[in-house]
């Protein structure tokens, strides 16, 4: 079973009919569409490895493509052996920080309707809430601290 990442790379291969690229890959969108199909087709049968939670949330053809869709753009940017090894670089990290909580939505909105005076006091309450919502996620971490070297285990949080 192959991961992710080689999965995608592999289904590169044998579309492009060669197995190892010199520099930055330059494709169509046929010749995507046919790398998307060849990974679609292995998420399903379980050549290439997949959560048994995202199976069951992609569990047609049609959700499962959508997902490689996705899965193969980001192996395209982020492979070196695709991307002629350039590391990828985020564009604006942090900006899908806390994107499911509801107050950080109405936040960031009202942040976009207000004067820049009004919306530093804003950016200040999404601060807030974004390090309130990492705190409870730390929270969430068990730590087996007999795993922990001695100099760091005054690290760990003990109740």
């Amino acid at each position: 079973m192959l991961n992710q990442k080689d999965g995608v790379f592999s289904a590169v291969c044998e579309v492009f009919g060669q197995d190892s690229f010199d520099s930055k890959l330059e494709y169509t969108k046929d010749q995507a569409h046919e790398v998307c199909e060849i990974v679609t087709i292995g998420l399903m049968d379980g050549t290439i490895s997949m959560s048994t939670e995202a199976k069951a949330k992609y569990d047609d053809h049609t959700k499962m493509r959508q997902y490689a869709g996705g899965l193969v753009a980001n192996w395209f940017r982020k492979d070196l052996r695709l991307n002629g090894g350039e590391v990828y670089e985020i564009k604006s990290p942090g900006s899908r920080a806390g994107s499911g909580d509801p107050v950080l939505k109405e936040l960031r909105k009202l942040k976009k309707a207000v004067t820049p005076a009004q919306a530093e006091a804003v950016q200040e309450e999404i601060d807030k809430r974004l390090a309130l919502i990492q705190t409870k996620k730390s929270a969430d971490v068990i730590i087996n601290t007999d795993l922990i070297p001695e100099e760091l285990r005054h690290l760990v949080n003990q109740d």
